[in-house]
């Protein structure tokens, strides 16, 4: 943290790195509590598959080639989810990417309030439901 002292306070702000560990942190923590849940059985394979694939959509033009590779691998379910996984993975940390350098003076300046993966516009629906699922939600495998 970064003193900024003003009208006789000491006030820290948040290291520009910490944005960057923090949307790490979050990203993997999400999405591989994601896929677990469903190599456990506790959440089935098209939920998994639709909610990565919402993530995906919104950073390639060629979602159905990424829907096709992923069913061609559907022989192995947990193998499909990992390949889904990865390219969620990719997307998110390219987001947020775009999201620190457009808002790179604020964040410098320590003006920016908000995590990278909240800024990242158009995703939050499908953020939201991946951030939904944490371990204490989970309570008995699906069938």
């Amino acid at each position: 943290m970064v003193p900024d002292e003003g009208q006789n306070l000491m006030v820290y702000k948040r290291h520009p790195f910490v944005f960057i560990v923090e949307a790490a942190d979050d990203i993997c923590y999400n999405i591989i509590d994601f896929e677990d849940a469903h190599r456990l059985g506790l959440l089935d394979y098209e939920e998994v598959r639709d909610s990565f694939i919402s993530i995906i959509q919104h950073h390639t033009s060629n979602i159905e080639r990424v829907k096709q590779i992923a069913e061609d691998l559907r022989a192995d379910p947990n193998e499909s989810i990992a390949y889904l996984r990865a390219k969620s993975i990719n997307v998110l940390i390219n987001k947020c990417t775009e999201v620190f350098w457009q808002h790179r003076e604020e964040i410098l300046k320590g003006d920016f309030n908000q995590s990278l993966l909240d800024a990242i516009p158009g995703m939050q629906e499908a953020l939201k439901k991946l951030m939904k699922y944490r371990w204490q939600e989970f309570t008995t495998p699906k069938k």
